[in-house]
């Protein structure tokens, strides 16, 4: 009570101001993080998730995607609400510090500041780093748990973003992670923002001297018979000549799916039966010749 009663009334004030200040922003800043952490667990819970290649968990223990995604999210909006209560604290703990630094130097208070502010910099770098990326992905959405992704010629589900890393499940089961600040800094292909279907293609090459009529014949029945076509008003599968070389003609035939998992099983069906084909009909996929030297 005396150390009180020792304090002007500008600095009781004040301090006491810093003190409600304070308060409310904690108070903001609890609402405003909860409030984006229910609705995006809104969308997720909602959200209908696939695997990448459409197959089937090996027997065994195993946690579906949505439920460690969700568990991710909640770990994600946990460390930024202690982050940002951190920060906001020292903040405000620095301005209730303010009127009883009067008497140090300028200077020196300006040194020592400027210390400690470089050497904690240096140290926390790499962690700030991840967890701003970690927010900007969190409220710009250019990815949510769940969407099938292109990342690094990798190709997958986006399993967990937590506040420092990405976890892509790659169609091998393997984890690809990635350190948020470098996801931001890449470029990448997300399936899943798309529209309502996409356009499966398979690139394949037979030689110059093939009927081409016969080529495009076959490659149209090889995907117009799978199951993974979408039949809602939808165009049949295209064939087009991508180039023309010396030895071989690049083809493509694609057609309209539901989804990113429907795409990879249907390009591998459509490449068997192209095999099967080809063989059948006696069509090359190359012409050269190799020449020994005598």
């Amino acid at each position: 009570m005396e150390f009180i009663q020792e304090l002007s009334p500008n600095v009781l004030w004040y301090l006491i101001g810093v003190v409600l200040l304070g308060l409310l922003v904690f108070s903001w800043s609890n609402i405003k993080l909860r409030s984006a952490q229910k609705q995006s667990t809104d969308k997720l819970k909602s959200k209908r998730i696939k695997e990448v290649t459409g197959s089937i968990a090996p027997r065994g223990k195993y946690t579906s995607t949505k439920v460690l995604a969700l568990e991710a999210l909640e770990s994600r909006f946990k460390n930024f609400r202690t982050a940002a209560y951190t920060v906001i604290g020292f903040f405000f703990f620095f301005l209730l510090c303010i009127p009883f630094l009067t008497g140090l130097s300028g200077t020196y208070l300006s040194v020592f500041i400027g210390i400690i502010t470089v050497i904690a910099g240096m140290a926390a770098k790499p962690f700030i780093e991840n967890l701003i990326a970690g927010l900007v992905i969190s409220f710009s959405n250019p990815m949510r748990a769940g969407d099938t992704v292109t990342v690094d010629s990798h190709y997958g589900t986006i399993e967990r973003i937590s506040a420092l890393y990405t976890v892509v499940k790659i169609w091998n089961w393997k984890r690809y992670m990635i350190p948020n600040y470098i996801f931001l800094q890449k470029e990448f292909i997300n399936h899943t923002k798309s529209d309502t279907f996409e356009k499966a293609e398979v690139e394949f090459f037979v030689a110059p001297e093939s009927d081409i009529a016969v080529v495009e014949k076959i490659a149209l029945e090889a995907m117009s018979g799978s199951e993974y076509l979408t039949s809602q008003n939808t165009e049949p599968p295209n064939f087009w000549v991508m180039n023309t070389g010396e030895h071989s003609v690049r083809c493509w035939v694609a057609g309209w799916v539901k989804s990113p998992s429907d795409a990879w099983s249907i390009r591998s069906e459509t490449r068997k039966k192209l095999m099967t084909a080809f063989q059948e009909q006696g069509i090359k996929t190359h012409s050269y010749e190799l020449i020994s030297k005598q």
